[in-house]
Formats: structure tokens, C-alpha cells, sequence
């Protein structure tokens, strides 16, 4: 009997040793000849396959394709395929194919996570779950190569804010009296209302657009908006945009704006000086936290970090404001453990909905089950994400033939409780998105904070995370979200973003922001101060 689980063992080392060669083998492989790969110049044939495929996969399980249509007013993806089947066959080269593949998956930004994909290294889970094969992380090489070729982005240089529908020059600028000559001439004061652009007015200007940025949906005034009005070029024999625009005075202007290449630089007052994470004690009894991400790779330095502040307040805090404006998301469990537990001081329930279209299920075939017991940051795996039950209900408003949908409840019990019985703050804004999404509906469900200032931008996922899908021919990778979760007011998170209780900004972007995050500066920020005074 020993000698048979002798054998056993040694059996089962020997295969795990094996298994350990083959990936060790597989990942040195690619990157030694990754290099040499290439991909030759794609067919009319070869062009079309891939975007009947690729135009499928979407009409089978994109889930936002009515709700951007029909509450964003933008183009239903699904309407387009024919026209984007026919430009892809027209296309001329490797290059003109990758720019119309990056300009449709864009469109799948304008709700929740998607756009092309490049990876540099084999993944063989990833293979496997997603049914990705090996040559096409070794094409992954080639098109990132051809996409650094590309000249997608150009700006002007003018700086627009959003307030109340209207678009405002927000700095004092200067544009062209005439468009054959681009020299700065006009002085624009700011303040100036943009009225036009291109002789369209700016909202009709804006869903051009769709196809190159996400746009942000105003829930005030039913339409969607962008700050970043001049990042698609208006061809390349234009110079530039003819504006026209109402001066503070009252008066009609025209002037033209100059064409410039590339990004336009981040706003500075989003940049942050410090680590992932800045705790401040504005007061004997305010404390302000920043989290600029929910990474997972912070997570264990931001506890030491979060838990040595909170312990330092000795209990004497009555006011704790956790700062998420700008907060890009990452991994819930961030929020869970580190905020929402030592936080509650009994065991609480929340419930939440999403849906899934059946064509997921499908494409995934045995590979779903696969995918659930591989990926260790699974959404839906119960003991990281606190969930106590996972049902499938049913929805009046969706059919039931296209789609699954499901309640998770999630139980959450106190542990490392904060030294604190005060009032939570926390501070969103439409640039709060993902992971940090999904956190405001736990505070709202929950009741242990008041969540403050705008709209978040939503994408908030509980069921799966955004998958990777490849085309057959060209190996072009790309991903999306497959789920249509609803947030704590039974809206889809991705199309409307999540409300705060205290909406300070409801219809604005950029909102407020801190000069810098020394505490004398903090204490001036007016969002800051709303928190302070209430």
C-alpha cells in the first residue's frame, strides 16, 4: 500500500514538473521569437471573415447595445455591421485594417470596459479559458508594432469645461480670423460660450465623436458631453475647427482653432504627487483619506497605511472623508476589506442585480466552468468576494430568451473595526470609475457613509470581468464587458453611472478638485469643506 502511494506521488510530482517545463518553455518561447513573427498583408477574403466574426461575437453578447442607443442617443452598434464589414474589405493595407478595428472597438466604450488588447508574454490560462492559441500572442507583437505607426490623436489648444449643458471657454485664448491662415489673432475671453463647431451645433458635434473617446452621459439634461471636443482630426486637409461662440458680453463670434498632433496633456489637477494612498488630519476630529486606485497591488501597503493612521486617531475623529474622485477602480476586494469591514459594527446583507446574455454562455462553451475555477480574482469567487448566495431571477424587463440574470448577495462582517463612531464621507466624481463604482452602491446599500459630490462614470461589475475575444485571421485581440449590472438605484452602472446621495455638481466636468494635497489646501477645497460644515 505505501509503495502504491509511493508510486502515486511520484507520479503526480513527475506531471507537475512536466506541466512547469511546458510553460517555462512556452513563455521563454515567445519572447525569443515573437520578434521574428509577423503577419503577412491580410485579403479582401481574410479582411471580411474577421469582421463578420468579430460583428457577431458583439451582436451575441455586448449587452450594452439598446441602452447606449436609447438613453446615451448614440449609434446602435449592431446597426452598423454591414456598413463595417464593407469598410473592412475596402481597406488597403495591415494599417488602414488595425485604425477601422481600433475605431469599432472603440465604440464599445461608450459603456463600460473595451478597445483593442496587445499582450507582450503567452499566459497559458488565458489561452486556454478564452480560447486565445499561441500564434496569436506572437501576432500581438506584429500589430502593436503597426499601431505605434498610427496617428490617431490630435487636440487644440483650448481648454473646455462643461456647467449646466453648455460648453465654456475656460481659460482666455486665442484663435484665427480665417482658416487658410492659422495664426493666434482673436483674443477669446474666458467665459465664452462655444456655440458651434464646424457649422453643427456643439451637442450634434459631440456624438462624432463616438467612435474615438467614451462620451459621459449628463443625466440632467438627457445627452451626452466630452470636455475633449478636438481629439479626432477633422481630415487631413483641414487645419483645424471653425467655432462659433457667444462672448461674455453677449456677442456672436466666429474665429478658427489650429490642428495640433497628439494627446493634449492631463489636466495638472488630477496629477498626484503621493503614493497610491495619502492620509491627512485636517482637524482634531476631521481626518481625509485619498485612494487614487483600488489596485490590487496596493493593497497590502495601503492597510499598514490606512490601519496606523486610523489607529493614531485614538478614537477622537468624528468625521472621516475618503477621497475617490479620479479613482480608476481595480479589485473590490480593496474596498471590502480595507474600507466596508472595519467599518461596520454587525454583520450586514446587501443584494445586487445583473444580467448576462445567453450568447456568452454559449461562446464559452466548457471553457465558463474553466475560466470559474482558474482566475483567483474571479468576481464571483464567495470566500475574497463575501458572497453568501448567487440566484437566478427573473427580470419583466428583459427577455428571457436573450438573456440570464442574477441577484448576488454579499455578507460582510466586521473585522480590524476602525477605532471610530463618527460620520464616512465619500467624495466621487464622473471620473470615478470600475471598482470604485461598485463601492458607492456597497456604501449606499449598506448606509455606513454618505457618498458626496458627482455622478461616478459607473462600470461597476460584480458577476465577470471584461473578457478577451481574438479574430481568426489576423489574431487582433480585443475586450469588452459581457455583463449589464444595475446599481443600488436599479440603473445599468455602466450606461448611467452611480448618483451620490449629495449631488454637488450635477451637471459639470471637470468638478472640484484640491490645488495640491497639503492640508492647508485640502481645507480650502470646496467639496472638502461641504463635508466639513454639514
Amino acid at each position: 500500500m505505501r509503495k502504491v502511494c509511493k508510486i502515486s506521488v511520484i507520479s503526480i510530482l513527475a506531471v507537475l514538473f512536466l506541466i512547469m517545463c511546458y510553460i517555462g518553455y512556452e513563455i521563454v518561447h515567445l519572447k525569443i521569437f515573437a520578434s521574428e513573427f509577423t503577419v503577412t498583408e491580410l485579403n479582401k477574403k481574410q479582411k471580411e471573415e474577421d469582421f463578420k466574426y468579430l460583428t457577431d461575437i458583439v451582436q451575441k453578447i455586448y449587452p450594452f447595445d439598446a441602452g447606449v442607443s436609447k438613453v446615451k442617443g448614440l449609434d446602435n452598434i449592431n446597426d452598423l455591421r454591414n456598413s463595417y464589414i464593407e469598410r473592412a474589405k475596402e481597406t488597403k493595407d495591415n494599417l488602414e485594417f488595425i485604425k477601422l478595428f481600433i475605431e469599432y472597438t472603440d465604440r464599445l466604450r461608450q459603456a463600460g470596459h473595451g478597445g483593442i488588447m496587445f499582450f507582450d508574454n503567452f499566459d497559458l490560462y488565458q489561452s486556454y479559458t478564452m480560447d486565445i492559441s499561441k500564434d496569436n500572442y506572437y501576432k500581438s507583437q506584429y500589430w502593436r508594432e503597426l499601431f505605434s505607426k498610427l496617428n490617431l490623436y490630435v487636440h487644440g489648444d483650448i481648454k473646455i469645461s462643461y456647467f449646466d449643458g453648455e460648453y465654456i471657454i475656460a481659460e482666455d485664448c486665442y484663435l484665427s480670423e480665417k482658416p487658410e491662415v492659422l495664426q493666434n489673432q482673436v483674443f477669446v475671453p474666458k467665459d465664452s460660450k462655444l456655440l458651434m463647431v464646424n457649422d453643427v451645433s456643439v451637442d450634434q458635434f459631440v456624438k462624432t465623436l463616438q467612435d474615438i473617446t467614451p462620451l459621459r452621459y449628463d443625466e440632467v439634461h438627457k445627452k451626452v458631453f466630452t470636455t475633449g471636443l478636438f481629439m479626432k482630426d477633422p481630415g487631413e486637409d483641414k487645419k483645424g475647427w471653425k467655432l462659433e461662440y457667444q462672448l461674455p458680453d453677449g456677442n456672436i463670434a466666429l474665429g478658427y482653432l489650429k490642428k495640433e498632433l497628439g494627446f493634449i496633456e492631463q489636466d495638472p489637477s488630477k496629477l498626484y504627487p503621493y503614493s497610491n494612498i495619502y492620509c491627512s488630519k485636517l482637524s482634531e476630529s476631521t481626518a481625509y483619506m485619498k485612494i487614487n486606485s483600488f489596485e490590487g497591488q496596493y493593497k497590502k501597503n495601503d492597510k499598514e497605511v490606512i490601519d496606523t493612521f486610523m489607529k493614531s486617531s485614538k478614537g477622537e475623529l468624528k468625521k472621516l472623508i475618503i477621497d475617490l474622485r479620479g479613482n480608476q477602480g481595480g479589485e473590490p476586494t480593496y474596498w471590502m476589506d480595507l474600507l466596508v469591514r472595519p467599518l461596520l459594527k454587525d454583520t450586514m446583507v446587501y443584494k445586487q442585480k445583473t444580467a448576462v446574455k445567453k450568447g456568452f454562455f454559449d461562446k464559452m462553451g466548457y471553457r465558463y466552468k474553466a475560466y470559474r475555477f482558474i482566475y483567483s480574482n474571479d468576481l464571483l469567487d464567495k470566500n475574497v468576494n463575501h458572497i453568501t448566495e448567487i440566484k437566478k431571477i427573473k427580470d419583466d424587463h428583459l427577455d428571457a430568451q436573450v438573456w440570464e440574470v442574477y441577484e448576488i448577495t454579499r455578507s460582510f462582517t466586521p473585522k480590524d473595526r476602525f477605532d471610530f463612531e463618527g460620520q464616512v464621507y465619500v467624495l466621487v466624481d464622473n471620473d470615478s470609475i470600475s471598482a470604485a463604482d461598485s463601492f458607492v452602491t456597497a456604501v449606499r446599500e449598506l448606509k455606513i457613509a454618505k457618498v458626496v459630490g458627482a455622478n461616478t462614470y459607473g462600470w461597476g461589475n460584480i458577476f465577470i470581468a471584461p473578457m478577451v475575444y481574438v479574430l481568426p485571421n489576423s489574431g487582433l485581440m480585443f475586450r469588452m464587458d459581457v455583463e449589464l449590472a444595475y446599481n443600488v438605484d436599479d440603473k445599468e452602472t455602466s450606461i448611467y453611472g452611480t448618483a451620490p446621495d449629495i449631488n454637488l455638481a450635477p451637471s459639470m466636468y471637470p468638478t472640484s478638485y484640491p490645488i495640491s494635497y497639503q492640508r492647508e489646501e485640502l481645507l480650502q477645497e470646496e467639496w472638502i469643506q461641504w463635508c466639513i460644515q454639514n
